[in-house]
């Protein structure tokens, strides 16, 4: 007899980025968020913090710096910020099992439902790592609350933007070469100024391809090629590998270009050629009827960052990998 299950997997992403302080002079440094945390109204539940955007009400509940000891790297400074948006829109509805009724989520007229964000920022790197979930806070949202708090009290001509730029990989023309099959491949042209001018150098099926569009007078060309939802089948591992080889080769001529891979445990995966952004996708097993409680995101995202005696740890990788 099969048990019951008492938890649930949950795939969460997180993802990386540089932050950076840019003036009026355009000046443009590396920026610390702990000289940001400074400026920010004392106390997680003030209503200091609250900032309202696009109708509902975004805050910062919790920033708490952490000196961490390692034995191979020495000391690292790390602080954990949380963010959260209290939803007023779109909330879900309780349902009984034996009953076919929906009914509102009761709460009082002070409470929302709660989605948050989870923050890991390395004080050393510069790298802030954000939890991605789909209802919650979006990085430039985070990045316009931030920006807010950071120039509340400052005169305009004395303003400063806080940027979040994505920490994009390199070598990923490499990483799609060593797949084990190919699912699809996407591209997409850059633009050009003049139709007559759309003769890229491509060679090869990809090459003919694209110049077979030079009689629509375009000026982009966006192409898919996969095996649709027939999963058992593959694209021709040798034509895919010739096309990326092409793609490499004209990337200044190239806006976009992915291709969907299967691993060696068959799970398939994109790759962007061009601007794959560092990604962690951790999976947290979460008890039923609960939610993905802070605490718990925390020691995975440390676990996931933080270095690994045998040189796994993503801080160093992504210094290591990064454009």
């Amino acid at each position: 007899m099969n048990k019951k299950r008492t938890t649930v997997p949950r795939r969460v992403k997180f993802y990386y980025y540089e932050v950076h302080k840019i003036s009026k002079n355009k000046s443009d440094v590396l920026f610390n968020l702990s000289q940001w945390a400074s400026c920010l109204p004392k106390g997680g539940s003030s209503k200091e913090r609250n900032i309202s955007s696009l109708g509902e009400t975004i805050r910062c509940d919790n920033i708490k710096s952490e000196q961490l000891e390692t034995n191979q790297y020495g000391n690292f400074n790390i602080d954990i910020i949380h963010f959260t948006k209290l939803r007023s829109k779109n909330n879900p509805a309780v349902a009984a099992i034996n009953s076919t009724d929906l009914y509102d989520v009761k709460l009082d007229s002070d409470e929302f439902i709660a989605e948050d964000v989870s923050m890991l920022f390395d004080d050393t790197n510069y790298v802030a790592m954000i939890q991605k979930n789909i209802y919650s806070l979006s990085v430039n949202a985070i990045q316009d609350y931030i920006n807010y708090f950071w120039n509340k009290d400052k005169n305009k001509d004395e303003y400063e933007k806080i940027e979040f730029r994505p920490i994009f990989e390199k070598n990923m023309f490499n990483k799609a070469r060593r797949a084990k099959e190919f699912k699809s491949l996407t591209l997409s042209t850059a633009d050009v100024k003049d139709p007559n001018s759309f003769n890229f150098s491509f060679t090869g099926e990809l090459g003919d391809l694209i110049k077979s569009f030079k009689s629509f007078d375009c000026l982009n060309v966006s192409i898919k090629i996969s095996v649709g939802r027939h999963r058992r089948f593959s694209l021709n591992k040798e034509s895919v590998i010739d096309a990326i080889d092409q793609i490499q080769k004209n990337i200044t001529k190239i806006k976009d270009a992915s291709v969907k891979v299967s691993d060696d445990d068959n799970h398939s995966q994109p790759i962007d050629l061009i601007n794959n952004s560092f990604c962690s996708p951790l999976i947290f097993e979460i008890p039923l009827k609960t939610a993905l409680l802070p605490n718990v995101v925390k020691k995975k995202m440390l676990a996931e960052y933080m270095p690994d005696p045998i040189g796994k740890d993503k801080m160093h990788y992504i210094q290591d990998n990064k454009i």
